[in-house]
C-alpha cells in the first residue's frame, strides 16, 4: 500500500508539467506578441501565476501586463490582449477585452 498523498504525487509531477509548458509555449501561436498591452485575469492560482507572468514579461520590456483577481477587475480596461486562464481549459486568447 502506498503511503504517497495524491498531493505529494502532483507536486512531483511539476518539474515535467513546467518543461512541457514551456515547449509548447515556444511554439504556441497564441502568446502575445512583442509589445501588446495584455490583461490577465484569475482567481486564486490563475492570478497569481498571472502576477508572474505580468512581473517578467515587463522585466523583459515584452509589452505592459496587468494581471487582475476576476472579481477585483477594473471597470474598463483597454488592451490589444486579454487571456482568460479559466480551469480546466488551457488560457485562450480573446478578441477583445472589455471588462465591467
Amino acid at each position: 500500500m502506498s503511503t504517497v498523498s495524491a498531493t505529494e504525487r502532483e507536486i512531483a509531477t511539476q518539474p515535467d508539467c513546467w518543461r512541457r509548458a514551456a515547449r509548447l509555449g515556444v511554439r504556441s501561436a497564441v502568446l502575445p506578441k512583442h509589445g501588446e498591452h495584455v490583461a490577465v485575469v484569475g482567481c486564486g492560482t490563475s492570478w497569481f501565476v498571472g502576477q508572474a507572468c505580468a512581473a517578467l514579461r515587463e522585466q523583459r520590456g515584452l509589452g505592459r501586463t496587468d494581471a487582475f483577481a476576476a472579481s477585483l477587475s477594473p471597470a474598463a480596461v483597454t488592451t490589444t490582449a486579454c487571456w482568460s486562464s479559466a480551469a480546466p481549459a488551457p488560457p485562450q486568447r480573446l478578441s477583445s477585452c472589455s471588462m465591467s
